[in-house]
């Protein structure tokens, strides 16, 4: 189903499930939500988990323990979901576990947990600035990498974040 048609963007359902995987799937699409923030907001879920091993939502976690309630019992596949939903949105537990699991590479921790932030605050019809995200990744990359996996095509120029400085991913 398309994001636009013509003007107009596709309105999710009411009490739609979550489309997807919702291990992956980005906090608006627990409502049905299908767009472009919403689409980026899952890839960075997908990045954190190829490059951490894990999500801090994830069930059998083998590195780091798991929050209690991850592993509290739930009745259905709508349980899951919203249980899932409220570890999402709760800013510290994903800082915190990226953070953890890139302690190495701090800039690229930050560049991923911009991505959420970023998309989080778009509204649901705005596109995402690619090149600026494009733009984090690659200079986080940069920053910690020997040689060559820095390249994205259409940016120019590096942007290195970290987990320091302000806003909800702020380290303490």
């Amino acid at each position: 189903r398309p994001f636009r048609l013509g003007p107009m963007h596709a309105v999710p359902r009411k009490h739609a499930a979550a489309v997807g995987t919702t291990r992956f799937c980005s906090v608006p699409a627990h409502s049905g939500e299908r767009s472009p923030r919403s689409d980026v907001e899952s890839l960075a879920y997908v990045l954190i988990y190829l490059a951490t091993g894990s999500l801090p939502w994830q069930q059998g976690q083998q590195s780091r323990p798991a929050p209690a309630d991850v592993d509290t019992p739930v009745r259905s596949k709508r349980d899951r979901a919203a249980k899932l939903l409220e570890l999402k949105l709760d800013n510290e537990i994903l800082q915190r576990h990226t953070c953890d699991g890139l302690g190495g590479c701090l800039a690229l921790a930050g560049a991923l947990l911009e991505m959420v932030e970023v998309c989080r605050r778009l509204d649901m019809d705005a596109a995402p600035d690619y090149d600026a995200l494009c733009e984090a990744l690659q200079g986080a990359l940069a920053a910690h990498s020997p040689s060559g996996l820095t390249t994205c095509s259409g940016s120019s120029g590096s942007r290195g974040l970290s987990c320091g400085g302000s806003g909800p991913w702020a380290m303490a």
